[in-house]
Formats: C-alpha cells, sequence, structure tokens
C-alpha cells in the first residue's frame, strides 16, 4: 500500500529531525561530556553510537564507612565477641573501619544509537556502565531508564536520563540496592 508507506516514510523522517535536535541541544548543555563516535555507520552522525559522561551531584557530600567482611578462620579477640564470618565488622570494631567523605565520584558513562523508531515507537538502544554501582543495581538502574522512556513515549529521553542519572538516583539507591549481608541477618 502506498498510503502505509508515506505514513512510515513521514514517521521516519520526523523522528529523524527529533533525534537531530536532540543532538544540538545536548551538544548544547553538554559540550564536553557528550560525544558523537566518528567513522561508523558511514558519514550520517545519526547513525553514529553516542555516549554522555553523567556527573553525579553530590552537593552535600556523602560519608562512606567500607563493608569489611569477617574473613574465614579468623578468630575472636574476646569472649564477648559475637562477629561471625560474613559479618560487617564495623559494626563491631567501630574505629577498625575508617570513614571518607565523598565529594565526587566516577561519572557514570551512557552510550546508545538511534533506532529509526526513535522517539516515535522506541527509546534508544543503550547501555549504562559505572565504577561505583553493582551489576544487581545496575540492571534496576536500566528499569527505571525504561520506566522513564515508556511514560515519554513519543518524545526524546536521553536528557530526561541524563537528569535522572545526575540528581536523582543517589536518593533512589537504597530502594535500589539490595541489603547487605549483616543487615538481612539481623
Amino acid at each position: 500500500f502506498q498510503c502505509t508507506s508515506n505514513v512510515i516514510t513521514q514517521m521516519v523522517t520526523q523522528n529523524r529531525g527529533d533525534q537531530e535536535d536532540e543532538i544540538v541541544a545536548l551538544e548544547s548543555i553538554y559540550p564536553t561530556e557528550f560525544v558523537v563516535e566518528k567513522g561508523v555507520n558511514g558519514g550520517d552522525r545519526i547513525h553514529q553510537p553516542m555516549s554522555l559522561e553523567i556527573n553525579v551531584s553530590l552537593d552535600d557530600g556523602v560519608r562512606v564507612v567500607p563493608y569489611i567482611a569477617h574473613p574465614r578462620g579468623m578468630s575472636s579477640r574476646s569472649d564477648d565477641d559475637d562477629a561471625t564470618e560474613g559479618d560487617d565488622l564495623s559494626m563491631h570494631y567501630p574505629n577498625l573501619s575508617p570513614s571518607y567523605d565523598i565529594r565526587f565520584l566516577p561519572p557514570i558513562l551512557l552510550r546508545w544509537t538511534y533506532p529509526p523508531t526513535y522517539p516515535s515507537d522506541s527509546p534508544p538502544n543503550y547501555s549504562i556502565s559505572c565504577a561505583w554501582l553493582s551489576p544487581v543495581v545496575l540492571t534496576s538502574v536500566c528499569d527505571e531508564l525504561e520506566r522513564i522512556a515508556k511514560d515519554s513515549c513519543g518524545t526524546c529521553v536521553i536528557f530526561a536520563w541524563a537528569n535522572f542519572l545526575s540528581s536523582e538516583l543517589l536518593p533512589l539507591l537504597p530502594t535500589l540496592a539490595p541489603t547487605p549481608p549483616a543487615a538481612a541477618a539481623a
């Protein structure tokens, strides 16, 4: 059918325009953090892989106390010590584990490509990586990005994703992260 072909062509043309507008906006907002890879998949930048380094907002800093697991075979130092293998030793020995004030974290890297159906019918094809988030938490973060994309169907989502990752992720982490072994046993 010619009618269907025209509708598809119009949709692809509209998507392409929206993708180009999104790239221009990202270049303006993130002049050093946003990168369009060159020379992959031909010369058209809409078809190139893209990435955005997202810095997480830590305005007030975060106090971090490392989790130190009770090692195998470690004997207790006193009779009243009830620490067992797998316990968080910082709970039993508060002076054993130092705490640190963190003001900066390595950025989260968001990488994506645009399918022809973005943004009208589908989100970008994407991946995220982050040195300080576990694979389980990254999976939960991806679920949240998928929810944002679903709620925004028909509109560009990269800026909304970047905003979520930079300013909304940290307060949400307690609900995304699995419970540490010592806390789960309590």
